[in-house]
C-alpha cells in the first residue's frame, strides 16, 4: 500500500467521451493505494482460508503468482478485502448482508447483496472512481502542472506503462484493434511490475486488467458532481471500471476513461486494487 497525499485536481477530460465532461474540480483526502492489482497469489490465500476455489475459475494463463487475478465479481472482490482487513486487525471499511437486497442496485444482477461503506473505518476497501483516477494521474506531483500530465498512467506512451491489445500476445499487434485477432495471438495478462510506475509507484493502472471501484456508475453523473470526497450515484445497475485492459484498445486505458458492468459479473479481464482511509 502506498501513500496518496490528497488534494484538489482536475477530474474528467474535455477530449474523451460525453461521459467524461465535463472536467471538473475534486478535493480528496488523504488514503492508500495498492502499488499493483490483487494477485493470483494473494487471492489464493484468501481461498484457502476460506475454502473457494480460485484456480478453477482462472484462465490457464493467470494461473501464476504475480499475474493479477481475474474472474471475480465486484462483491467478492469486497468480501476479500474485508478478510485482509480481519487479518491486519483493522475495522472492515464495507458492510455485506447477502439476507437483504439493496434498493439501491438497479442491475440484472443474482446477487444484489446488501453492500454498504463504513465511513472512516481503516480496513482495506475498494477505491472511489475519484481516487482511482487521482493515483493513476500520479497524485499531487502528477496533477498540478498540467504540461506533465498524461493520457496513460505515467506516460504518454502505453507500450511503457500497460498491457493491451497490441503488446499482449506472443507478438505485436498493429492495425484496428480486433477482438478475435487478440486472442489468436495468445493476448493475456501479465505479471505485475513489469513495466514502468507513475510518480506515485503505482503499477499496471494502464491496461494488464480493468479495475472495480466503489461507485455506481452513472454516465451524467459528472454534470452535477460532489466537489469533495465523492462517492457516485446514489443507485444505479453497474459498478465503475477503471484502466483498461489487455483485451482492449488504446482508449480504453486513458487515465480518464470511465467503463462499467453489473457488480455480480466476472471477467477474465477486470481484477481489482485495495484502497484505504489513513489520517495521516
Amino acid at each position: 500500500m502506498l501513500s496518496v497525499q490528497g488534494g484538489p485536481f482536475e477530474m474528467g477530460s474535455t477530449d474523451g467521451h460525453d461521459f467524461e465532461k465535463p472536467p471538473h474540480k475534486v478535493t480528496l483526502a488523504d488514503y492508500e493505494l495498492g502499488a499493483t492489482p490483487v494477485t493470483f497469489y494473494q487471492f489464493g490465500l484468501y481461498c484457502a482460508a476460506t475454502g473457494r476455489s480460485v484456480a478453477a475459475s482462472t484462465p490457464p494463463w493467470g494461473k501464476s503468482g504475480t499475474h493479477p487475478v481475474v474472474l471475480v465479481s465486484w462483491y467478492e472482490a469486497v468480501e476479500y478485502l474485508n478478510w485482509l482487513s480481519d487479518q491486519y486487525g483493522y475495522a472492515t471499511a464495507s458492510t455485506v448482508d447477502k439476507t437483504k437486497k439493496d434498493p439501491a442496485n438497479q442491475a440484472n444482477d443474482i446477487f444484489k447483496w446488501l453492500v454498504g461503506r463504513v465511513s472512516g473505518a481503516g480496513g482495506f476497501r475498494l477505491p472511489t472512481e475519484a481516487e482511482w483516477e487521482y493515483g493513476a494521474r500520479g497524485g499531487r506531483s502528477g496533477t498540478r502542472d498540467k504540461a506533465q500530465q498524461t493520457q496513460y498512467a505515467g506516460s504518454d506512451d502505453l507500450d511503457a506503462v500497460g498491457w493491451y491489445w497490441k503488446n499482449s500476445g506472443d507478438q505485436p499487434l498493429y492495425g484496428d484493434y480486433d477482438s478475435e485477432q487478440v486472442l489468436r495471438n495468445n493476448g493475456r495478462t501479465h505479471p505485475c511490475r513489469l513495466k514502468k510506475p507513475n510518480p506515485l509507484g503505482l503499477y499496471d493502472m494502464s491496461g494488464n486488467v480493468y479495475e472495480w471501484c466503489w461507485d455506481w456508475y452513472d454516465q451524467n453523473y459528472y454534470k452535477n458532481n460532489p466537489v469533495k470526497n465523492p462517492l457516485g450515484a446514489d443507485s444505479g445497475s453497474n459498478r465503475v471500471l477503471r484502466g483498461g485492459a489487455w483485451y482492449f484498445d488504446e482508449n480504453c486505458c486513458r487515465v480518464a476513461f470511465r467503463d462499467f458492468s453489473v457488480p455480480g459479473g466476472r471477467y477474465f479481464s477486470v481484477g481489482f486494487r485495495p484502497a484505504r482511509t489513513v489520517k495521516f
